[in-house]
């Protein structure tokens, strides 16, 4: 038995046999499985390094015997939009892979690395844990660098976000204000804590916005691209 998977514009028919098929979703079943084997590999290897239990690595935060279960409630709502920005980036570039038009320069793709950069950061608080425990800096010399790479790769594809600029400002500016204010205020007063807090999450729904107009505007020029193509010549 022959199958066809149905082709997209100009890409090429591909005709798989069973045996074919069945190996080829064989090595896509293997996929999650090698990551979740290296991700928990990784774990055990951080277990023995720090000393903490693999109990404490895998235990749910919000569950934790030393927190009620809306601690952080937040930070966990900044690093679920995080991932939705990524996650809505990462698909288009996928599907314009898919329909054999996806670009190095193609800024959803930069722009999703820069995503996933910023949910690693909140989720692990990674400018606090390299400058720590790593390079023994101040904590904001990491924060400025990775806003020096989300600015730069705003710069780089301008011309392409356009109009999305008018969410990718507000959001830079939202998170540098958060920062000024977490560096400058030396006291722990409940109006600064909200103010820095709103500010940083408005910037996260700002870039999620942003996130969403780029993957869209991303996946019509590829449905627009690949339209002209089947146009009569």
């Amino acid at each position: 038995m022959i199958i066809m998977d149905k082709p997209m514009a100009h890409e090429k028919l591909i005709i798989r046999r069973r045996s074919d098929m069945t190996s080829y979703n064989t090595k896509r079943l293997q996929r999650p499985l090698i990551i979740c084997v290296l991700v928990i590999l990784v774990a055990v290897i951080i277990s023995q390094a720090t000393g903490l239990s693999f109990e404490t690595l895998s235990e749910d935060a919000s569950m934790s015997s030393s927190r009620t279960w809306l601690t952080g409630a937040l930070s966990t709502l900044g690093i679920i939009l995080f991932a939705m920005a990524a996650g809505i980036l990462f698909f288009a570039v996928s599907i314009r892979k898919r329909m054999g038009i996806s670009k190095r320069n193609n800024p959803a793709f930069w722009l999703a690395v820069c995503s996933f950069l910023l949910l690693l950061d909140d989720a692990f608080q990674i400018h606090e844990t390299l400058s720590s425990h790593v390079f023994n800096i101040p904590d904001w010399v990491i924060q400025i660098a990775i806003g020096q790479i989300i600015i730069l790769t705003l710069i780089i594809f301008r011309s392409a976000i356009q109009s999305s600029f008018v969410f990718a400002l507000p959001a830079i500016f939202c998170w540098a204000a958060s920062v000024l204010i977490d560096l400058l205020s030396d006291q722990f007063a409940l109006s600064l804590i909200l103010l820095e807090d709103s500010l940083k999450l408005l910037g996260i729904f700002f870039w999620l916005q942003l996130a969403i107009d780029i993957g869209r505007r991303s996946l019509e020029n590829a449905i627009n691209s690949n339209a002209k193509l089947l146009e009569p010549s």
